[in-house]
């Protein structure tokens, strides 16, 4: 059951969601004049919803990619997991006893910071599989959705922008995209900022939890 629980929070929040609302903005912008049918819309809702899902998996691969390679090295400096601030409260050697006391290192080794970082899947993966540290979970769906979310609204809002440009009142042309900037464009880069916020907290838990289990209060 709590496995269950765990998947259903990261399909539902971090893919479903925002893979729906981007199938949503595509059928509203291009698709309305004959889509949205009352004898089919059952049917339509639900395809979008299943579409959103596949959708929302290809998003999450591309900011991955988009946050997580392109912008490597500026999130390096952001929010790592292992920083220099986290290692000193805890301390390098004290990490490096907990990765020794789990058996992922050898007794003896001796790991630089960038070494540490490289085993921080290793520790994620641990800890998410201890019900008493499960509220790492909440933090990754977060970070998840937030990334994937603003992606969605930067995108949505280049869309919905380009739709707009058809319309012949000006006013309302020009009022709209108002609108959507302001909904899309900023709430993208607000989610964004909340996505390296909770990227950040996920990864500073990971590592407290981590030495917690394996050495206590050391």
């Amino acid at each position: 059951m709590e496995v269950l629980q765990k998947i259903t929070i990261y399909d539902l929040l971090g893919y479903t969601v925002p893979g729906t609302i981007m199938v949503g903005v595509l059928e509203v912008c291009f698709f309305s004049s004959w889509l949205f049918d009352e004898k089919y819309l059952g049917y339509i809702c639900g395809a979008t919803i299943l579409l959103g899902y596949v959708l929302g998996m290809v998003i999450a691969e591309i900011t991955s990619l988009i946050y997580e390679k392109v912008w490597k090295k500026v999130l390096a400096k952001i929010n790592r997991p292992c920083q220099e601030g986290e290692l000193n409260n805890l301390g390098k050697e004290v990490v490096t006893k907990a990765l020794i006391q789990a058996g992922i290192i050898e007794n003896g080794t001796e790991l630089s910071l960038s070494d540490i970082e490289k085993y921080y899947s290793y520790m994620y993966a641990d800890i998410q599989s201890d019900p008493k540290y499960a509220r790492v979970h909440n933090y990754a769906s977060s970070e998840l959705v937030c990334k994937n979310t603003a992606f969605v609204l930067l995108i949505s809002s280049i869309l919905c922008i380009f739709r707009k440009n058809v319309l012949d009142s000006e006013n309302e042309n020009a009022i709209a995209i108002a609108v959507i900037v302001v909904v899309g464009i900023l709430g993208g880069f607000i989610l964004f900022l909340r996505y390296l916020k909770q990227k950040n907290r996920k990864n500073t838990y990971t590592l407290d939890w981590f030495v917690q289990k394996h050495i206590g209060n050391h």
